[in-house]
């Protein structure tokens, strides 16, 4: 259960906010008589004193006033006694009456008059030396400047008054400063100072006799028990705080003290005891005629209402309590209720007038110049665009909130916005960040005593190692958290905490304990109204109920949650339950109902931004699809889930290895789901691929030193399965709609239900054509070699003595081996292995020989399975006739296999054989053959050597371009002539413009290919820019080059598409525009061991003669010998020109994916075997 973001409630700061009285008011309750009289005109009075006792008479009258919150009523009679004693010089009187104006109008929320009145108030005190005066004006300054949430210079002003006070006898007045600057220190949520500072003032008021002040720092200091998450400290001394102020018949201050019992009691989850004591504080409150507490009781009973989940109640008194504000002008009272009112406008999910009533408040607050209250809405506005799913903009009005909570250092408004700004992390899957802040609001709660913010976070914390799939720290993190919350009684916290462990023990298969735990969540949540909880607890038990196969129990607890979440507006509670709807459906093989409730589960966590649940939901829509014998549209599912759940685990790369492999054993089902739906399949790339993705690597480390581009998160779509996910996508969008509309019961549901009808028709016939058009296109596959094409057969094999062509046929329980030799000669043999077999083979022996730190015994030991398949059944045809060169047409999974890798027991496949491969009849022209020599050959050589965006630099390029290349008769290096075009030298135009004349094209860059999408596929220019495979389809001249050979990384590979349909790569379309032959590689490959390989394979190739010719596939084969054998210094025979020998030294580059040992040796797979030739071996 994901921990709900928090919305700041105003009820505790009430208590904090009207603390202040005035020093003359405790006088006023020896007068009872002048409550009820009524303002009279002043008549003429002829002595001074006569006039002093009438202006005394007016200001208890002015102060009782104000007591019972008739602040219009009190402004009037003070103003009226400011007049008098003014007139009559009474200095002393005159700084009196302003203070209490000033008092008055802080009531009114009209602040900067407060201030002026204030200010005035002082002058006249420090002009009459009345210290104690000056002392308590000061201390009503500065509660003023409280109010503004200008907590430094409060401070800064009440120290200087008790500093005043300290010098006089006036023990009321200095603890009425103690006790307000204790209020400073709570409302900044620096709850230990708070309470030293209130304790101070506790015992001074005892000492000072004064029952009032005793009564009114009691409540205070139950108030920051309360804070704090004390609730049983905070209900000893609020009951203190009670019996006192009834002792002495302060009723007003028995109405406080019982307005905060029921916030207590509200936090502890006992709402039948708190609408109890709120129903008490209201009647004395309407019985002494107190409008401005009237309305707080109002608002504090709504709270209770909306806690219960009864909204429409909580409505009815929050706006009793607005038109009570709005008539007294209480402006704080106004913005409070606002809050409240577009609280329970965000539980019902309606969040345009949510939005509506907490801008009012803000307005209302930025005119008061309320800065802590405006800090709270913008918390509170942020909640709304976090249920909306609006994340990045709650972060930013959080981020607001939070800079405001920190300029004024209100240290819990600070630990609260940082605990939201976790929770929005938590929701997009965005772990780490969750915990930095988890662990900021922890540690700010640890500091301020915050006992019930601090069980609330530790829940929190719990409940991301839950998602990690960290079990054992997310059960110590609840238990933490259970413990805090049945200390302190709160029991809607002990409810959600109990559900949370009864996940994680759920997620660790103990059922019975997970169900034990659940029940007992459901009692504690249903017995104090909790019901977003009770609709969490039971989705969970209903979870519990389906794995132990009690799908109609399932069923049962699902609906219950179901409805309970769509009344609360839980939208991401509802998507996660209509999920697991569709799971049971799908356990009792009711298909469409399976997939109509995944499909609304999807388009909820779309339309929330809910990543979780979007992978979730697509996971189950790849099953159900598989189950139902539909792959190709199973793999279109399963492909955009991982896609989902890879852009999640990019955001975990920071985390520690353990957390991320945690994380990912949690999503390993799924992965293994989809691998071996792909290996079925005979789409062994992408099966390589998803196991790749479970592997955790850091993403620079993959790719240094390696010729390619930054390699993505997640699997390319094709565009077939992107015209699948698009058409249901409409589907989907459209069907939110209708839910919304069956909700809301809207007048057009049946003309939606007819166009969903019609829709989903659509939908099922596009798939129907989608599922054609894959048949059709694994019947048309450009680079299928037909073994009925025997003519062609024939010219291959005899155009060099010593030659075999193999073709291996793959079907579903059996391969068969067909080759043809000299004379015509065509054999076939069956091998009896399984598709399913040989792929895991072939993805097994990949992973391997694609990683220079695998085991070479594991290496070899799956090569000569491969081996004892493909070659070892016609072995003895080979060693017999004496074969030297074999050609291979590979089909489907086998397109896969680094074929001079294979390993007979003893040696490599390419120890024994030359090797090269054909793709189509039509595409292999076996006439041609280079020049022999170095004379009538020339190379035109393009590189890029320094990084670009998004690319590495490769380092070893220049050298190896001018090992090849002679640019000059007279160069003593390089060994074929031509024309060499290093980084921003060799863009399109360079390449287009110099083909003529060159018979080899050699290109040393970065580079990779996407299936199905020409313009995405790409080689990397010297500039920068991609050369697409469109602009080469354009080149003209490319007829008449002989050899490509593509110095980059996984040029041979045509990506993930139909079974190996496209594997022909970047190199396909080389051979298709005329090029004779393409020597192109399987995988990334390694920046240096490529240097040395290619100076090498041109080194070979001339030393071919007339007489003694050497092919292509001779010379690249010697090349892979040397680096097998590590023999760098082969020395060129005799009979070579010393222009051909090669001596050059790597350039030392530690940043490789797989870094070399001290004697820098290349006689793994990796470095030799990535390279094939294909097309015309000669």
């Amino acid at each position: 259960m994901r921990p709900p973001v928090q919305k700041l409630s105003f009820t505790t700061a009430l208590l904090l906010s009207f603390g202040c009285f005035s020093p003359v008011a405790a006088n006023s309750l020896a007068l009872p008589g002048f409550l009820a009289e009524p303002a009279k005109k002043m008549r003429f009075i002829a002595s001074r004193q006569e006039q002093k006792t009438e202006a005394d008479r007016l200001f208890q009258l002015g102060i009782q006033q104000f007591r019972n919150s008739q602040f219009k009523e009190a402004l009037q009679t003070l103003e009226r006694v400011l007049e008098i004693r003014k007139r009559i010089g009474d200095k002393p009187g005159v700084g009196e009456a302003l203070t209490s104006l000033g008092e008055v109008y802080n009531g009114l929320s009209q602040y900067a008059k407060a201030l002026e009145s204030l200010q005035q108030a002082l002058s006249f005190r420090k002009e009459a030396r009345d210290k104690v005066g000056e002392g308590r004006t000061l201390t009503e300054i500065g509660a003023t400047y409280r109010e503004l949430g200008q907590f430094p210079k409060v401070m800064e002003i009440l120290q200087q008054a008790l500093g005043i006070l300290k010098t006089t006898d006036d023990k009321v007045g200095k603890g009425n400063t103690l006790y307000n600057i204790g209020i400073v220190y709570s409302g900044q949520g620096q709850y230990p100072q708070a309470l030293e500072f209130l304790q101070q003032a506790l015992e001074t008021a005892k000492a000072a006799d004064d029952k009032l002040g005793e009564g009114r720092t009691l409540n205070t200091i139950g108030g920051v028990y309360d804070s704090q998450g004390q609730y049983q400290k905070a209900i000893e001394f609020q009951q203190q705080a009670l019996k006192i102020l009834r002792d002495i018949g302060d009723r007003l201050g028995e109405v406080r003290t019982l307005n905060n019992l029921g916030i207590t009691y509200r936090k502890l989850g006992r709402y039948p005891q708190a609408l109890e004591v709120h129903q008490q504080a209201l009647a004395i409150s309407r019985d002494i005629g107190n409008p401005a507490n009237e309305g707080r009781n109002l608002y504090n009973i709504g709270v209770v209402y909306r806690s219960l989940g009864n909204y429409p109640q909580a409505l009815e008194y929050y706006q009793q309590a607005l038109a009570i504000s709005q008539e007294i002008g209480d402006k704080t009272g106004e913005g409070r209720t606002l809050i409240g009112i577009g609280a329970v406008y965000d539980s019902l999910g309606q969040y345009p007038k949510a939005l509506e009533s907490y801008q009012q408040a803000s307005r209302i607050l930025k005119t008061i110049g309320d800065k802590a209250g405006v800090g709270a809405t913008l918390n509170n506005i942020g909640g709304v665009y976090y249920s909306m799913g609006e994340y990045s903009q709650a972060l930013e009005l959080y981020q607001q909130a939070l800079e405001i909570a920190r300029t004024i250092g209100d240290k819990a408004g600070e630990g609260r916005t940082l605990s939201n700004m976790g929770g929005v992390y938590d929701s997009l899957g965005q772990y780490p960040q969750a915990l930095e802040f988890y662990q900021q609001a922890l540690a700010n709660r640890r500091t301020i005593g915050n006992r019930a913010g601090e069980g609330n976070t530790l829940n929190s914390i719990g409940g991301v190692y839950e998602n990690l799939g960290q079990y054992s720290q997310a059960l110590a993190f609840f238990k933490q958290a259970l413990e805090i919350r049945r200390e302190i009684g709160d029991k809607a916290g002990e409810g959600t905490t109990l559900n949370n462990l009864g996940e994680t023990y759920r997620n660790l298969g103990q059922y019975p304990e997970a169900l034990k735990l659940y029940q007992q969540a459901v009692e504690i949540l249903k017995e104090i109204g909790d019901k977003a909880g009770e609709g969490v607890t039971l989705n969970n038990i209903g979870v519990v109920s389906n794995q132990l196969g009690q799908y109609p129990q399932a069923l049962e607890f699902f609906q219950q949650a179901l409805a309970i979440r769509q009344t609360v507006g839980d939208r991401a509670g509802v998507g996660a339950t209509l999920n697991n709807i569709g799971g049971v459906y799908n356990q009792l093989e009711q298909y469409p109902q399976a997939l109509e409730f995944f499909q609304q589960a999807l388009g909820i966590a779309r339309e929330i931004g809910d990543k979780t649940g979007e992978r979730i939901a697509l996971g189950n829509m790849g099953f159900l699809l598989e189950k139902q014998n539909q792959p190709e549209l199973a793999i279109a599912f399963y492909k955009q889930a991982v896609n989902v759940t890879e852009v999640i685990r990019q955001d975990l790369r920071v985390l520690p290895r353990e957390q991320q492999e945690s994380y990912t054993q949690t999503i390993a089902d799924t992965y293994r789901a989809f691998t071996n739906l792909l290996l079925s399949q005979g789409r062994i790339l992408e099966a390589q691929q998803v196991l790749e993705l479970l592997k955790i690597q850091e993403l620079p480390n993959y790719t240094k030193n390696a010729r390619a581009g930054d390699k993505t998160s997640g699997i390319a779509l094709n565009p077939i399965e992107e015209k699948i996910l698009k058409e249901n996508g409409t589907l989907i969008a459209f069907g939110q709609q209708v839910e919304q509309c069956k909700q809301n019961r809207c007048s057009q549901l049946s003309q939606f239900n007819d166009r969903l009808q019609a829709l989903t028709e659509q939908y099922n016939q596009t798939i129907e054509t989608i599922q054609k058009e894959i048949r059709s296109r694994r019947a048309q596959d450009d680079a299928f070699f037909d073994p009925n094409k025997l003519s062609k057969a024939k010219e291959i094999v005899e155009s060099q003595p010593g030659t075999v062509l193999i073709y291996p046929f793959v079907l579903k329980d059996k391969i068969w081996l067909l080759w043809a030799s000299k004379g015509g000669i065509v054999k076939s043999l069956e091998v009896p292995v399984t598709q399913r077999q040989l792929g895991e083979s072939v993805l097994k022996f990949r992973q391997l020989v694609e990683d220079s730190r695998s085991d070479i015994a594991e290496v070899k030991a799956t090569g000569k399975q491969l081996y004892d398949w493909l070659i070892k059944p016609i072995e003895p045809e080979l060693k017999g006739n004496k074969i030297q060169n074999l050609v291979f047409s590979m089909d489907r999974v086998t397109r896969y296999i680094p074929i001079s890798a294979l390993f007979d027991g003893e040696k490599y496949l390419i120890e024994n054989y030359s090797v090269s491969t054909v793709l189509s009849a039509d595409l292999t022209d076996v006439r041609d053959r280079l020049p022999p020599g170095i004379q009538n050959t020339s190379v035109l050589a393009l590189g890029l050597s320094h990084a670009v965006a998004g690319f590495n630099s490769l380092p070893n390029v220049p050298a190896e371009l001018d090992a090849i290349v002679q640019k000059k008769p007279n160069d003593t290096t390089g060994i074929y002539p031509g024309n060499e075009f290093l980084n921003n030298a060799f863009d399109f135009p360079t390449l287009r413009d110099n083909l003529t004349g060159h018979q080899i094209l050699h290109i040393a860059t970065h580079g990779q290919f996407v299936p199905g999408r020409p313009d995405d596929s790409f080689l990397l220019l010297g500039t920068g820019e991609k050369l697409t495979i469109s602009q080469i389809q354009t080149l003209q001249d490319l007829g008449n080059v002989h050899l490509v050979v593509l110095s980059a990384c996984e040029t041979a590979l045509g990506g993930p598409d139909q079974d190996g349909v496209e594997i022909a790569g970047i190199s396909y379309y080389f051979l298709n525009a005329g090029t004779k032959a393409v020597i192109a590689s399987l995988w990334l490959v390694d920046d240096r061991s490529t240097s040395q390989l290619m100076q090498k394979f041109y080194s070979y190739l001339a030393q071919s003669t007339q007489q003694t010719p050497i092919t292509k596939a001779t010379a690249l084969r010697q090349s892979q010998l040397g680096l097998l054998h590590s023999d760098f210094s082969t020395p060129a025979p005799n009979n070579v020109d010393s222009r051909g020998s090669i001596n050059v030294e790597a350039i030392p580059n530690s940043r490789s994916k797989n870094p070399l040992g001290a004697e820098s040796k290349f006689d793994h797979p990796y470095y030799w075997a990535p390279f094939i030739l294909i097309g015309n071996g000669l």
